[in-house]
């Protein structure tokens, strides 16, 4: 697929795309994620922030962030 897909086949099917205007309709619904950054932020490499020796002053004057 990758290799027959070259500038000159995109502008062909550029081309030939057109416009419309379409109604979508979504019931409504509630939805709700609950998702631990910490091991995607350990995998890349910010394991200090999460110690006790962290230090943030930068960031905030109270000692007391997390």
């Amino acid at each position: 697929l990758r290799d027959g897909l070259s500038f000159a086949v995109l502008e062909d099917i550029d081309s030939k795309l057109s416009f419309r205007e379409v109604v979508l309709r979504l019931p409504k619904f509630d939805m709700s994620l609950r998702y631990s950054l910490v091991p995607a932020m350990r995998a890349l490499g910010l394991n200090v922030v999460f110690g006790g020796g962290a230090n943030f002053s930068a960031m905030s004057e109270s000692t007391q962030i997390y």
